[in-house]
């Protein structure tokens, strides 16, 4: 289809293996680089802001094909797309509202923080939490205020590594078999262990080989 910005191709969780994952698809007419802004009606949840994991060779694409994470389970969350040209000025933007359901977990989607003594910047990334009691099957991603960004759905297990090769990562999704993902949350690759049960940890050999 003719898919736009103003008018994408949306499907929310199209692979389950992310409940609050957005795939989103969609033409420019010239490279651009796509950033959102995820938003809701809530003063104790900033706003969230990102790149999005899609891009030429150069850094742009007229072909827009990416996952939004950031959506806030259980809320309406207003998002906001924004294309960059080349030159770094604005090319155009959109906005829509989705409302999201909860999280299929059932777990916490804003913890409790803290702040430290540390006088250093946060560096603007996701932290994931595993092995949370009662939590099999789920991995959580929270940003750096302690909302949950990304719910990641497994098999019934308890994520113990999470490796990176190029593009995709490589994780245990149950007791017996491991999952190669891509960036836009596509199972690309299913590892069975052939009777074998995990216990515990996964990593890359000298070779390239999966321990």
């Amino acid at each position: 289809g003719n898919y736009t910005m103003g008018s994408p191709l949306a499907i929310l969780n199209p692979f389950g293996t992310g409940s609050n994952g957005l795939y989103l698809y969609f033409g420019t007419s010239n490279p651009t680089q796509v950033q959102y802004t995820v938003s809701v009606e809530d003063d104790a949840i900033p706003d969230y802001t990102a790149w999005a994991n899609n891009a030429g060779e150069d850094g742009y694409s007229r072909v827009q094909e990416f996952l939004l994470i950031g959506l806030v389970p259980g809320m309406e969350n207003t998002v906001t797309l924004t294309a960059y040209n080349r030159q770094g000025q604005e090319a155009q933007s959109a906005t829509f509202t989705i409302d999201m359901p909860e999280a299929t977990s059932g777990y916490d989607v804003t913890l409790e923080t803290v702040a430290g003594d540390s006088t250093q910047a946060l560096s603007n990334g996701l932290y994931y939490a595993m092995g949370i009691g009662g939590q099999y099957g789920y991995t959580f991603f929270y940003d750096n205020d302690g909302v949950l960004r990304y719910e990641m759905v497994l098999e019934g297990y308890g994520l113990d590594r999470i490796l990176f090769d190029g593009d995709e990562l490589i994780t245990c999704v149950s007791s017996s078999k491991l999952g190669r993902i891509n960036g836009l949350g596509q199972v690309t690759q299913v590892i069975d262990l052939e009777g074998y049960d995990l216990h515990h940890d996964i990593g890359m050999g000298a070779d390239g080989e999966l321990l």
